[in-house]
């Protein structure tokens, strides 16, 4: 009996270290406008990364209304394309980085076609950041111009683009898995920009330093005609920590119905 209530516990303690190990932490960002903070525009995410793959989970807001209660973002770091799951639906979103830009309100959405010009970009390294979990960061500064340039129906509107970025950068972190790059290169820069925008910004930022952002601040000037528009993002990950994962969390049910997006944006431009 006395062999008996020991080998419990142990089996459980063989069983927990079989289970494979991936990374977690919690993703927010906030922005404001002249002063008051954007309404809807606070974003919170829980995520954990396992071999090159990102789940994605929102608390609130616009994402948390795409998944529904305990949908997800799967974010592979092979390919371009996430899955957007919602239980509630049993359905599976496939969208491109290009038509995630759109959905979260990049300029134009994702149906219509836009340029990106006169792009120019400056990098600074200031020196070794603040660390995050043990992990050494360097802090870099980023200027950023562009002009973006809507090809709408109705005619051309060009907005010019300003911006100013502190980021603290960490190499250690994006060594750690596949995954943590992917989700800070697909996902974190599809939050409203353009991947025409996005892909042209990676060229000219050719001084910028390898490693995940663990946190950013960013003052940026929106100029369309006479009207200026001055606003400040931040963003930061916290409570990074390698954890056993369970890998199913990672695979999309069976019998769920698998939606492509640029099917649904074919069907909505035909007459």
């Amino acid at each position: 009996m006395l062999t008996s209530a020991f080998a419990v516990p142990r089996v459980h303690a063989q069983l927990a270290a079989a289970r494979p190990h991936g990374w977690s932490f919690t993703y927010t960002a906030g922005v404001t406008t002249a002063g008051p903070a954007q309404p809807g525009a606070d974003l919170a995410l829980d995520v954990v990364v396992w071999r090159g793959m990102a789940r994605i989970t929102a608390r609130s807001g616009a994402m948390r209304g795409m998944t529904g209660e305990g949908g997800m973002i799967l974010l592979r770091a092979a390919d371009s394309v996430m899955s957007i799951v919602n239980p509630s639906r049993r359905d599976e979103l496939r969208v491109t980085m290009a038509e995630f830009g759109g959905m979260m309100g990049g300029m134009g959405g994702a149906a219509l076609p836009l340029e990106v010009t006169d792009v120019s970009a400056s990098v600074r390294v200031r020196g070794v950041g603040q660390p995050l979990a043990g992990f050494m960061t360097r802090t870099v500064e980023v200027d950023n111009r562009y002009t973006l340039t809507i090809l709408a129906p109705g005619g051309r509107r060009s907005v010019r683009m300003t911006e100013r970025q502190v980021v603290d950068v960490s190499r250690d972190v994006e060594r750690l898995d596949p995954g943590f790059r992917a989700f800070a290169n697909e996902f974190i820069r599809g939050l409203g920009l353009p991947a025409e925008a996005r892909r042209k910004l990676r060229q000219a930022e050719r001084g910028m330093p390898a490693g995940f952002p663990v946190r950013s601040a960013t003052d940026a000037t929106t100029v369309s005609g006479a009207d200026t528009v001055r606003t400040q993002r931040t963003a930061a990950i916290s409570a990074l920590r390698r954890e056993a994962v369970d890998t199913m969390t990672f695979v999309v049910p069976a019998g769920f119905r698998v939606t492509e997006m640029s099917r649904l944006l074919q069907q909505r431009r035909q007459p």
